[in-house]
């Protein structure tokens, strides 16, 4: 059963004091309760084992294959926008991003730095896309 929280603070509260017995949610959410021993990591759901945390399995070499889900941030432009100058924002964009201070502080709190191209940026929000739609159908169809 899911149950919806109004906070981050509230489900956390409930699952270090033992009323959840299980969460799915951000490493930069859980992951100092994590390293401080209050609540245990079985699996993360990324295609790989995260850096700031290599101990920790993916859900596929935990036994659970499938269950990969990846939360990103992107940039958008209004429709329109010349491509001179989307390719200018994501080239200086990427550059911020990879500056070691920034680098070091995203991947630090569990985050992976991207930076791809507008048309494999667009390509991956395609295929996300696809993915939670076949998702729900799956959902709807086992709900009938």
């Amino acid at each position: 059963m899911m149950v919806p929280y109004k906070s981050t603070s509230g489900f956390i509260q409930d699952l270090i004091g033992g009323h959840l017995a299980i969460a799915l949610t951000y490493w930069s959410t859980l992951g100092a309760h994590v390293r401080a021993g209050k609540v245990r990591a079985l699996a993360v759901a990324a295609p790989h084992r995260l850096h700031v945390a290599p101990d920790i399995p993916t859900f596929a070499e935990a036994g659970v294959p499938g269950i990969e889900c990846m939360a990103w941030q992107g940039v958008f432009v209004p429709a329109g926008t010349p491509r001179a100058i989307v390719y200018r924002l994501q080239t200086e964009i990427a550059r911020v991003l990879n500056s070691p201070e920034i680098r070091t502080n995203l991947v630090d709190s569990g985050a992976e730095v991207g930076g791809d191209s507008p048309d494999e940026f667009a390509a991956m929000i395609r295929a996300d896309q696809e993915k939670w739609r076949r998702l729900a159908a799956a959902v709807e169809l086992a709900r009938q």
